[in-house]
């Protein structure tokens, strides 16, 4: 009982770590007359007291740091598919660069409520990143806030999706780009003939036809000697491509990994995926297969599993390469927040990751779960459903994003 009221005391320190130091809580601890028990109070006991104390916050302050790091390196991976998955939807949905199809475009709250708009004055729009939205009007582009003002005036021919990233925003300006901040001051001049937006405080810029990489002071880290890099840094390493084959390199643009591969994802969860004679497989950051190449395609790991194709379905493995979800399915997406969208005979439900059904397949189109919400196509319209299954906010949009912030993207169709 005495060990318990000692760790509940300390417990109750611990929430309070992000505003006191440390070593001033252990000390105001030593000195309390009140909170430590009666037994506790010798000279030997306070000084027991105080190193088991010690000991439980310098546990605690490395499992902060643990789930801090874990959490920043999720939500820049997260960051990252959102503009993977926001060029897909431009790819294969309604095109919203110059688009000529007159939408009206606004943001919804998760009760459904318009936030900004409708609007038929932007002529198009991208999702909320870091507080601002890119938006075009009169076919120049700007950024607005959740509240629909103006913060930065349309004067630029284009912007990076997905607009602001570690606190800057790729934009176009007399057929140059740069990057600016939220004020819409250049802290990097336009000078480069293409760039994407930062990652992990790296970003990739184009001259001469070649890639490389610069810091967020607009320094060159590496040559710009690169056919391009798919990903950027993750960690420390980067992939890039040079001479039709793809490797890995450090922060000085030095090779951790030669050139070898037909193609290479990121590293995630210490794996890439990575391509090699026409199969895909995960080697570890010493470039050694951890899992071997037998996979006809192969997605990044995010949370110990990864999608793998064989044959012409998908599913999922583990981290010694076995197949824990057998490939069975039309095609899948990554685990979030402990579900799956996956296809089955043309229509997508949702799996856990145990491979049953937690919303049966009955959409025309469905992606991730964020923040408890799933934008799904039902009858040639984008609603939101729960983890029920349940519509939260009935399909009625033309074009909706994920929720990765308290309001998304929708359009609608004039």
């Amino acid at each position: 009982m005495k060990n318990l009221k000692i760790y509940c005391f300390s417990f109750i320190i611990a929430l309070t770590i992000f505003s006191l130091h440390a070593e001033d809580i252990i000390d105001s601890v030593a000195k309390c007359e009140i909170l430590i028990p009666k037994a506790y109070k010798t000279p030997l006991a306070r000084s027991m007291a105080k190193d088991k104390i010690k000991d439980i916050i310098k546990k605690d302050l490395e499992e902060q740091d643990k789930i801090k790091s874990l959490n920043s390196f999720y939500d820049e991976l997260i960051n990252k598919i959102s503009i993977e998955n926001s060029k897909r939807v431009q790819k294969n949905n309604i095109k919203t660069k110059n688009i000529k199809t007159p939408i009206s475009w606004g943001f919804i709250n998760k009760n459904g409520k318009y936030t900004v708009g409708p609007t038929n004055d932007i002529m198009n729009v991208y999702g909320f990143s870091q507080s601002l939205a890119a938006f075009q009007h009169n076919n120049k582009w700007g950024f607005m806030n959740k509240q629909g003002s103006t913060v930065i005036m349309p004067k630029f021919q284009d912007v990076c999706i997905p607009g602001f990233s570690c606190d800057l925003a790729g934009v176009k300006y007399k057929e140059k780009w740069g990057f600016v901040n939220k004020r819409g001051e250049w802290v990097i001049k336009p000078i480069y003939e293409n760039l994407q937006p930062f990652f992990y405080d790296y970003a990739q810029v184009q001259l001469n036809g070649k890639w490389g990489f610069i810091n967020k002071n607009g320094q060159l880290i590496t040559k710009t000697i690169f056919d391009i890099s798919s990903w950027g840094f993750s960690g420390y390493l980067a992939t890039v491509k040079i001479n039709n084959k793809w490797g890995f390199i450090d922060k000085t643009g030095n090779y951790v990994i030669k050139p070898k591969f037909d193609y290479a994802y990121m590293f995630t969860e210490d794996l890439a995926a990575v391509k090699k004679n026409n199969k895909w497989g995960f080697i570890n950051v010493d470039g050694v297969f951890a899992i071997k190449p037998i996979f006809d395609n192969a997605q990044p790991f995010m949370f110990d599993l990864a999608q793998v194709q064989i044959g012409d379905k998908w599913g999922f493995i583990n981290r010694a390469g076995s197949l824990v979800i057998p490939a069975e399915y039309d095609f899948a997406y990554s685990f979030f927040e402990g579900l799956a969208a996956v296809q089955l005979n043309g229509k997508w439900g949702f799996i856990n990751k145990k491979n049953q059904w937690f919303v049966e397949p009955q959409f025309e189109n469905a992606n991730s779960f964020f923040r408890e919400y799933a934008p799904v196509k039902q009858n040639g319209k984008w609603g939101f459903i729960n983890k029920r299954g349940t519509f939260v906010i009935k399909p009625q949009f033309d074009i909706a994003d994920y929720f990765y912030d308290d309001c998304t993207r929708v359009g609608i169709v004039k």
